[in-house]
């Protein structure tokens, strides 16, 4: 809970200079290789036991 105020004008700077969607769309996009990334050994093995 601490880092949140540390983030928030991160977040503030790269709304202003890029816009909200891009800003979003960016968090959005880095959230979603960073869980596939954390979860792919996972997928992998589900993979491999459905083909056989």
């Amino acid at each position: 809970m601490d880092n949140i105020p540390l983030i928030l004008p991160l977040i503030k700077e790269l709304i202003m200079q890029y816009g909200l969607l891009e800003t979003v769309s960016a968090f959005t996009i880095s959230a979603v290789f960073i869980v596939l990334a954390w979860r792919l050994p996972n997928i992998l093995t589900v993979i491999k036991d459905w083909k056989k």
